[in-house]
């Protein structure tokens, strides 16, 4: 294992402000629940049904939203609470950059199969031009998509997505 490897860290980009007030409006739903169940007769339903959407919005930010992304000389890692997925280098074939319009043109209809609506898309994308994409995006434009030899896809929203792409296609160009 190689002890002097340099660390890039990148966050994800600021959510944009539909995608902001989607959230809102999301998160608002386990309160709007509580609030009515302090209402009713038999509030214990709607206390573990807002108990339950609370449950499933930590363990979504623990496993399925990134906090971040990491990059050493042999992997790109999407960097979770509890977890961590790594791409090693060598798997990444290309990395592009695309507007909202660029996005559209190339994956054509798409329909997201994961979480959406709280603090951005996350989970699997299909598109009607380029199948099944991984989807990592906390706003609705400035998007990295990233081609890999290995694995599906994966569209991105990253807070300095040029340095990312530089960066990584700096460290393509040391890996046949």
């Amino acid at each position: 294992m190689n002890m002097n490897v340099d660390v890039q860290n990148f966050d994800l980009a600021p959510m944009s402000p539909a995608i902001r007030a989607l959230t809102a409006l999301v998160t608002a739903i386990p309160v709007f629940t509580f609030i009515l169940a302090l209402t009713r007769k038999e509030p214990l339903p709607l206390i573990g049904l807002s108990s339950s959407i609370v449950a499933v919005y930590v363990l979504s930010w623990v496993y399925i939203r990134p906090s971040g992304l990491m990059l050493t000389t042999e992997t790109l890692a999407l960097k979770f609470p509890g977890r961590k997925l790594q791409i090693p280098i060598t798997d990444i074939r290309e990395v592009r950059l695309l507007s909202a319009q660029q996005a559209k043109d190339e994956l054509g209809i798409a329909v997201r199969i994961g979480l959406g609506g709280l603090w951005g898309v996350f989970g699997w994308l299909w598109t009607s031009r380029r199948g099944t994409l991984d989807v990592y995006i906390t706003r609705l434009d400035d998007y990295m998509l990233i081609e890999r030899r290995v694995g599906r896809p994966m569209l991105l929203t990253v807070s300095d997505r040029e340095a990312l792409r530089d960066a990584l296609e700096s460290g393509m160009g040391h890996v046949s």
